[in-house]
């Protein structure tokens, strides 16, 4: 056996071998964006309701605190797609919550009042696989 005979055989014994673990890893989505498409409102807890001045104090699960306006405009939904107001709204409910894009980012469209369940939890933030 000369040497470029056992440099090619150990070639395609590597090749065999990442062709193998190729097709034994799970698919990897092509961006994270394309699983990010179908979430189109965010997860909050409420912190406060101000109905008089028509805003909300919200948390993200990050602990990061937004200041959202809500207008005559806004919907609001319950778990079981009941309408709701915003003075039904109270600190500690959770909420996802479609927010307004550039100059209205900070002007929520719509509210849904309900729990992050897992399987919510899994489209939104885990990779599926």
């Amino acid at each position: 056996m000369t040497a470029s005979t056992s440099r090619r055989d150990h070639a395609l014994v590597i090749l065999a071998a990442v062709l193998l673990l190729a097709r034994a890893v799970p698919a990897i989505p092509s961006t994270a964006a394309s699983s990010a498409a179908a979430v189109l409102d965010d997860f909050f807890i409420v912190s406060s309701v101000d109905v008089s001045q028509k805003r909300l104090v919200l948390k993200r699960p990050s602990e990061v605190t937004v200041l959202v306006r809500v207008t005559e405009k806004t919907s609001y939904r319950s778990e079981q797609n009941r309408t709701l107001q915003l003075g039904d709204l109270r600190a500690g409910d959770t909420v996802f919550i479609r927010l307004g894009t550039g100059t209205e980012s900070d002007l929520a469209k719509s509210v849904r009042r309900g729990p992050m369940t897992v399987e919510e939890l899994h489209r939104r933030y885990l990779r599926s696989r």
